[in-house]
């Protein structure tokens, strides 16, 4: 096996297909088995490994997992907040796992007289959901 290339592997009766060569590689699936998974090959003997992966940015990690339209609101707001917390950081650039209960007070009062309560609630949920991100 050589490091790097794919495995195909049924997960089920765990039997390996050996290297996966092209599309039409995969075994026939029979109504006992599902079709088999391309799975990555484990790391040569001589120790090579991918490198880790680097760590998402919180504010894109959440924006993420909301829908589009959601996303241009909520990019606005994080960045409104990034401003009322630290003026001269953006919002990717915050440090939002240092953010604490005190400061969340604090930015609630300040986003209750600036917007709606509707409003000042959505910032201060996607505030709360970035930060779980993060830990």
């Amino acid at each position: 096996m050589v490091a790097g290339r794919l495995q195909i592997v049924d997960f089920k009766t765990r039997q390996n297909f050996g290297e996966a060569q092209g599309k039409d590689s995969f075994p026939q699936a029979t109504p006992h088995h599902k079709t088999p998974y391309l799975v990555a090959a484990r790391p040569h003997r001589s120790g090579f490994s991918l490198p880790p992966l680097p760590s998402p940015d919180p504010v894109a990690a959440y924006l993420s997992r909301l829908a589009p339209t959601s996303r241009i609101t909520m990019r606005k707001l994080l960045m409104q907040i990034a401003r009322l917390l630290a003026p001269t950081l953006s919002a990717a650039n915050l440090s939002w796992p240092q953010l604490r209960y005190a400061d969340t007070l604090r930015l609630r009062d300040q986003l209750s007289t600036r917007y709606a309560p509707a409003t000042a609630n959505l910032a201060l949920a996607g505030t709360i959901a970035t930060v779980r991100g993060t830990r």
